[in-house]
């Protein structure tokens, strides 16, 4: 790999560590001594350390335990320097490091003397008080040596850092050895005052034993210079430190320098656009047949359905069985009659279906809620319910785990379960020990097997006869796909007021603050949110708030704040039904005209919306870059359905993806609104460069003096008008998959996956947009030549379609839906074959 190349692997943000020695590239990723792509706070990762190791204290034989990960490509040029390094004083220094072996003689001698001394004061002996003389004369002797040492140490590493810790060491150092020297004295004056109870040598034997403490703490504290505030074996806290450390120290590059300065990595002057993952679209649920199963559960809220929810997920996992989870839920924290849809297949599914197979009632009224959907279900429960269903099992849930307690119900009845539709116990067990490790482990387990040998009958189910069929990807929620994604996408900065169901990928980065270097503010209200996301983006950061429809109406403001003054941002618009609270916890898309509408005035945007795990990271990843890019505000929408559901995600290479930034370092004739052809102005941040950096909300100049002139206005908008022409160019392409006939089923967002299959099972075309606005013309000129568009929108008023419409593109037929639930795949099929040969309604 080239230089360039290597650089990439620098250890930090969940990259690998690569370094490089005589040609040689090594992967030192899971080393201790390299934490966090550091060694020692002097060596960084994604570089070339062969004329950095002429000066260490080791040889070439350290590598031997690394694996070897590929050579290094490198001009003779490059080759003929690193074989000549100048013996200067620092190299030496750094080869020999005298510090280290100066400290650690000095230490030992002072806790000697204080062992000596405890030993003398039990027995007065004489060679122990000429011990404690030696130990402690020569222990302060050699503090002498330790502190020049420390000193030209403190200089060449680390700049004379003005950080705490330094000035507490040396605040020791002095104590330590001021003391010993006082104690010398007191031995010399009168040294028969070490044997009496006098003040002399009670100072003298306090000395002894302070000295013994400081140098304990002067030892502790040179270890967190050298690793952090663990040992080498690291850790979250340790990591956390030595980023602190290294924040506070200069590197050795720039150690000079009086002032800290902002150097962007990766800086492009071109955008790169996503690649082929986008451009194509997988329809799950071909027209050939396959085995499937579809379970429900319901409760109300509090009785551990998400529980039973996650067992069978686990288990499902473990048998390599593809499978599909989602929910819906009512808007209490206990009662009520919640839902959890449960779809298992032979092949890669990601909708859910409306009629179940089997249904698992919990209480009596969660029967009543879904008698629609369980008609010909078969339905268990206690057998304490009065429920009267056509396939019934009774199961003595209960009064099974009497004994145990009502807390391991749901194990019992995940046991029961695995029996009946055939998951192999020891996938049951395992599930159980996943979940419940360290949490009442084994009586969950008792109460697994009492479900599991529950049932003896046979049972019309068997999973052991499904074909597995699972990748190399695992099982995320969409708020975590999202969450991914926007990580990916270098956003460092979290500013948010909770509002359901935006919550969700807000409270999963709040985890990943432990492992990623995030800043995360819970604001006072959406108002104040988003203006700290503009903010952050001004400095130079990447920022980001989530929020949904009522919280995100509240940001108008700030949304025509970043228009006007072309600060980026970006914001997670996660739906639900309104209008005002609506269905707090359902789901809809009923917010893409907010989106398109809010703010006054006329400024860009981009609209983008992901129909599946894969498009969720993807898009959340570039839309930072889009954002960063043109400048503009950058709007992100899922929904409830999509954020809370469980599905495949394929397995992303990171490493892949783009690292872009686009701040450029300001000249002293700096204009930040400087006026381009493509609209777009060079971006610059205060601190970076020599120009004045001005935003303002306020109509302004090209330098970004606030002004009324009719003129400037008129040249403004048409910026702003440049600019969206220059986004348009850029817009992604609709994802089509062609049909066995002229009719196509057309969505954006979350509909992606149950359009693609009922698209596959119909032999209709399917096309899914997730570039929203602004769309390119272009890429609606394929759609003209269906003789029938069918819309499908989880709304009631085909806001996309009206969107499609505005741009010429007759729509045929709309099927909305605005109940609160997602699109199910047996009853969207269903509905289409209503309109196949129905005439044009009345949306057309």
């Amino acid at each position: 790999m080239t230089r360039d190349e290597l650089k990439k692997y620098n250890g930090k943000n969940g990259q690998k560590a690569y370094v490089a020695y005589k040609g040689k590239v090594y992967d030192v990723t899971d080393s201790t001594l390299w934490q966090n792509g550091e060694h020692e706070q002097m060596h960084q990762a994604g570089r070339d350390l062969t004329d950095a190791m002429k000066a260490a204290p080791h040889g070439a034989g350290v590598f031997k335990g690394f694996k070897e990960v590929g050579e290094l490509e490198e001009s003779k040029e490059q080759s003929a320097q690193s074989q000549s390094a100048p013996a200067t004083l620092n190299a030496l220094y750094k080869r020999f490091h005298p510090h280290p072996m100066s400290v650690h003689f000095p230490i030992a001698l002072h806790l000697f003397a204080a062992f000596f001394n405890l030993l003398f004061l039990f027995d007065k002996s004489q060679t122990w008080e000429q011990l404690v003389f030696y130990s402690l004369s020569i222990s302060t002797l050699m503090g002498v040596f330790a502190m020049i040492t420390g000193i030209m140490s403190w200089k060449i590493n680390y700049a004379f850092s003005a950080s705490k810790i330094f000035k507490q060491k040396l605040y020791l150092s002095i104590l330590t050895l001021g003391l010993g020297i006082v104690a010398l004295i007191i031995y010399f004056a009168d040294t028969d005052a070490v044997y009496e109870i006098s003040g002399w040598g009670v100072v003298y034997h306090a000395i002894v034993f302070v000295t013994a403490l400081t140098v304990i703490m002067l030892g502790y504290l040179g270890g967190i210079i050298a690793w952090g505030s663990k040992s080498a074996s690291g850790g979250a806290k340790g990591a956390t430190k030595r980023k602190e450390q290294s924040a506070q120290n200069l590197t050795v590059q720039n150690r000079k320098r009086e002032r800290y300065t902002f150097a962007p990595q990766n800086t492009a002057t071109a955008l790169q656009l996503p690649s082929l993952p986008l451009q194509s679209m997988n329809a799950p649920g071909s027209r050939k047949p396959f085995k499937e199963l579809n379970i429900q559960i319901g409760g109300p809220a509090g009785a551990g359905i998400n529980t039973v929810e996650r067992l069978v997920s686990e288990a499902l996992k473990a048998q390599k069985l593809c499978h599909f989870i989602t929910s819906e839920f009512m808007s209490r924290v206990r009662g009520g009659s919640n839902t959890t849809f449960i779809r298992i297949a032979e092949d890669a599914v990601a909708a859910p279906l409306w009629q179940a197979d089997i249904f698992i009632a919990l209480d009596e009224q969660a029967y009543e809620h879904s008698r629609s959907r369980v008609k010909d279900a078969v339905v268990i429960t206690d057998k304490n319910n009065k429920i009267a269903a056509k396939n019934l099992i009774k199961i003595p849930v209960k009064e099974s785990v009497k004994d145990l307690g009502s807390l391991y119900e749901n194990s019992f009845a995940f046991g029961f379960l695995c029996a009946y539709i055939g998951i192999d116990e020891r996938n049951g067990k395992h599930a159980v020990k996943t979940l419940f490790k360290d949490k009442n482990e084994q009586n969950n387990l008792k109460a697994f097997d009492l479900g599991f040998r529950a049932f003896s009958e046979k049972s019309d189910f068997n999973l052991r006869s499904f074909a597995q069929n699972q990748g190399e990807g695992g099982y995320l929620s969409g708020n975590e796909s999202i969450g991914f994604g926007f990580l990916s996408g270098g956003v460092n900065f979290i500013s948010s007021y909770p509002m359901s169901p935006s919550t969700g990928v807000f409270t999963f980065l709040a985890g990943m603050g432990k492992t990623f270097p995030l800043v995360l503010e819970q604001a006072e209200d959406e108002i104040a949110a988003l203006n700290m996301v503009i903010g952050a983006w001004y400095a130079g950061g990447r920022g980001l708030t989530t929020t949904s429809g009522g919280g995100f109406s509240l940001m108008s403001e700030a949304l025509s704040l970043a228009g006007m003054s072309e600060t980026p941002a970006l914001v997670y618009l996660a739906q639900r039904p309104g209008p005002a609270t609506g269905l707090a916890t359902r789901t809809e898309q009923g917010d893409l005209n907010l989106a398109l509408h809010a703010g006054h005035g006329n400024f860009p945007r981009l609209i983008l919306a992901p129909g599946d795990s894969e498009e969720a990271t993807l898009l959340a990843h570039y839309g930072a870059d889009f954002a960063d890019y043109f400048q503009i505000p950058v709007i992100y929408m899922a929904d409830q359905f999509f954020a809370d559901s469980i599905r495949y995600a394929p397995k992303l290479d990171f490493d892949a993806l783009p690292e872009q930034n686009f701040i450029t370092p300001s000249k002293r004739n700096y204009r930040r609104y400087a006026d381009t052809d493509s609209g777009l102005s060079p971006r610059a941040i205060p601190g970076y460069g020599e120009g004045i950096v001005r935003a303002t909300s306020g109509e302004h100049s090209q330098n970004g003096q606030i002004t009324e002139d009719y003129e400037i206005r008129n040249q403004d908008n048409a910026k702003r008008a440049r600019k969206l022409q220059t986004l348009r160019e850029h817009a992604l392409a609709p994802q089509v998959t062609e049909g066995e006939n002229s009719v196509a089923l057309v969505g954006w967002g979350s509909t992606k996956s149950v359009i693609a299959e009922v698209a596959a099972k119909l032999g209709l075309s399917a096309v899914h947009f997730y570039w929203l606005y602004p769309l390119n013309e272009k890429h609606l000129e394929p759609l003209k030549a269906y003789d029938k568009l069918i819309v499908v929108e989880n709304n009631d008023n085909g806001q996309f379609q009206d969107l499609l419409r505005l741009h010429g593109i007759r729509c045929h037929a709309f099927i909305g839906k605005a109940d609160g639930f997602c699109f199910f795949s047996d009853e969207l099929r269903d509905r289409v074959n209503e309109h196949l040969y129905a005439k044009e309604d009345s949306h057309g």
